[in-house]
C-alpha cells in the first residue's frame, strides 16, 4: 500500500469547521503540566463521555498526535494526521499556530 501523504482539501476544510464549531465551542481543552519547557505539550480534550489527548512538540521535531480514532485512521492518511482535536488546539494556542502550516500548504 502506498503511504504517500495526500491532502483531501474537502476533508481538511470540514475538519477545520468541526474544530471551530464543535471542539472550540463545546469541548473542554486543558493544557497538562510540562516537566520541562522544551518537552512536548499535552492537552486533554473532553466532550461528553469522550476524552482524548493531543500532544504537540513546540520545537516541531515531531508531528502533532491525538489519541482519537480519526487521527489514527482517515486523518492519518489524508490530512497529515490532523484531526479536529489537533486543529482546535493549534488554533487556540497562539504559540503553536505555526504548525497549522503543515496542513494548509
Amino acid at each position: 500500500m502506498d503511504k504517500t501523504l495526500t491532502i483531501d482539501f474537502r476533508a481538511r476544510d470540514q475538519r477545520f469547521m468541526r474544530a471551530a464549531g464543535d471542539v472550540l465551542k463545546r469541548y473542554r481543552i486543558d493544557r497538562l503540566e510540562q516537566a520541562d519547557p522544551g518537552d512536548p505539550v499535552r492537552f486533554r480534550i473532553r466532550g461528553g463521555r469522550r476524552e482524548y489527548t493531543v500532544t504537540v512538540d513546540p520545537r516541531w521535531a515531531s508531528k502533532p498526535a491525538c489519541t482519537c480514532p480519526d487521527a489514527a485512521q482517515l486523518g492519518g492518511l489524508q490530512n497529515a494526521g490532523y484531526c479536529k482535536h489537533i486543529i482546535a488546539v493549534l488554533i487556540r494556542e497562539k504559540a503553536l499556530q505555526f504548525q497549522l502550516l503543515e496542513i494548509l500548504l
